[in-house]
């Protein structure tokens, strides 16, 4: 089933979809050439994952490289000030930062889901919590959460491809900020056991949501332990 679902990834760019199957047409214009890091670009290389990873957008100095003339003082300096506010790290795909509306940042919804500017943050409800669905209150072992009969929440990792600044495990995803420390980890295999022991233990679950983090970045050697 992996070694499908990677041979299926790496062919994505391959395959054509008719726009009829879906009810809207597709976006087939190279967009991507807009931001100046990426003007020669070419739409193969664009549409590979491992490129898109590789060439990821985490700092505010990578978002000044990227954007070159289309980065204002005002702009930067909005940036940072976000970050310096925010518990959710930025890490943006190629993909996802060109799809930002860079001449209209502020009235941009692509922007408001993956990276904050100072000057549209607003103060935290009075009863606001790190962990409102209370998952480390029901932790069955280090990365599985057992809060109802059927249902288990397994977290390997705390990784993403991208970071959503909505992200309710901002408490543990993306590394540590300026306001907020975290133990970031990657795939723990050796660490899983106590995890599929509780689960062989407790036969009435039915239901394990694998989650995290984006654990569909982990491998497939990783992946298999789930099986």
């Amino acid at each position: 089933m992996m070694k499908e679902a990677v041979q299926m990834q790496n062919t994505a760019t391959d395959i054509q979809t008719d726009s009829s199957e879906v009810g809207y047409a597709f976006d087939q214009s190279e967009f991507w050439r807009t931001i100046p890091a990426w003007r020669d670009i070419d739409a193969e290389t664009f549409g590979d994952f491992r490129w898109q990873q590789q060439n990821s957008v985490t700092s505010v100095p990578a978002i000044q490289e990227a954007l070159g003339e289309l980065a204002s003082p005002a702009l930067i300096a909005d940036i940072e000030a976000g970050l310096l506010k925010t518990p959710m790290n930025v890490r943006l795909t190629p993909y996802i930062f060109s799809r930002i509306n860079w001449e209209n940042v502020e009235t941009d919804p692509v922007h408001r889901q993956f990276l904050p500017l100072g000057s549209q943050f607003i103060p935290d409800h009075p009863n606001a919590m790190d962990d409102s669905l209370d998952e480390d209150g029901h932790k069955a072992t280090p990365f599985l959460t057992h809060r109802y009969p059927d249902k288990a929440l397994f977290l390997p990792i705390t990784l993403c491809p991208v970071y959503c600044s909505f992200c309710t495990r901002s408490r543990v995803v993306g590394g540590s900020t300026a306001v907020k420390s975290k133990s970031t980890y990657g795939a723990k295999t050796n660490e899983w056991d106590s995890t599929f022991e509780y689960i062989r233990r407790n036969p009435q679950l039915e239901d394990i949501v694998i989650s995290g983090g984006g654990c569909a970045v982990t491998s497939p050697e990783p992946d298999s332990a789930y099986r």
